[in-house]
């Protein structure tokens, strides 16, 4: 935990591992497992947000649940919020098709349908998108913070203007996209991931929920 807050202090960006930070959750755990089926647990585990952030971008299973789940997070103290399901990508904003938005301001919630094509992106097949195993994921991410082009970094760019948007860095989506491409294309995104990663490498390393020296 100490090294998490200290992590956030240093570069402003932090990680948090759910086996840490679950609170309860973690006992009901390897039950979730056994039933092998979505519960109400698939939407309480998003909700127990262990940093009380009051403003979020929270991606849900179904397009029925996007106005349930901001309702919550008002009642929660959440500020602002964005609560979506996408597409071919679920759990994100989709450049694959539409996504199913809920968006919580100042206790109130507006339903909106978003597409690909209303911030210039190119709608494209999941197929596109798709991502791998850990290393796999880990080397897309890396091409895509060195500045490759396509539809992975439109992807990344319309998330991340998600989250500038509703923590009152830019009043719409498209300048949150100018901001993330600017962030790509400048290095800094980059720079940002590897100073991550070098302090995680000091620290201890993590192993089946304990810490070893």
């Amino acid at each position: 935990h100490s090294s998490l807050e200290a992590c956030i202090q240093e570069n402003g960006i932090g990680f948090l591992y759910t086996p840490l930070f679950s609170g309860g959750m973690k006992h009901i755990s390897e039950a979730r497992r056994e039933i092998g089926l979505r519960t109400i647990f698939n939407l309480i585990g998003p909700l127990s947000n262990p940093a009380d952030a009051k403003a979020q971008v929270l991606g849900v299973y179904s397009p029925d649940q996007t106005e349930k789940m901001a309702r919550v997070l008002d009642r929660l103290g959440a500020r602002e919020a964005f609560v979506v399901h996408g597409e071919g990508t679920f759990d994100e904003i989709s450049i694959c098709g539409p996504t199913h938005m809920s968006h919580l301001k100042d206790n109130a919630v507006t339903n909106s349908v978003l597409m690909p094509e209303d911030f210039g992106l190119e709608r494209v097949a999941p197929e596109r998108i798709k991502g791998g195993n850990a290393r796999e994921n880990a080397r897309i991410i890396e091409n895509v913070l060195d500045g490759e082009k396509g539809p992975k970094r439109d992807l990344v760019a319309l998330n991340t203007a998600a989250a500038f948007v509703v923590t009152g860095l830019d009043a719409d989506f498209r300048q949150g996209i100018e901001r993330a491409e600017d962030a790509i294309d400048s290095g800094r995104a980059r720079q940002k991931l590897d100073a991550v990663v070098a302090f995680t490498q000091d620290c201890r390393a993590f192993v089946r929920g304990e810490f070893q020296p």
